[in-house]
């Protein structure tokens, strides 16, 4: 392992520690906030399908 990975994967660990507390605290934060989970399920269709909108060449994808 390099150098340079070894600080990926120490990034990613921490990444992956702060998601987990991240999902404890704000699991539930829009249950009481229809209008809010409606808002942001309107523009997630709006967005397009994940596999457009998280596509690594979002450019080259047609129509977009």
């Amino acid at each position: 392992m390099t150098d340079s990975s070894s600080h990926l994967l120490v990034t990613a660990d921490a990444y992956d520690a702060v998601a987990v507390l991240y999902d404890e605290l704000f699991r539930d934060a829009l249950a009481a906030l229809p209008l809010d989970r409606a808002l942001l399920a309107a523009f997630a269709e709006l967005a397009g399908p994940p596999e457009l909108v998280l596509s690594p060449n979002w450019a080259a994808v047609p129509g977009r």
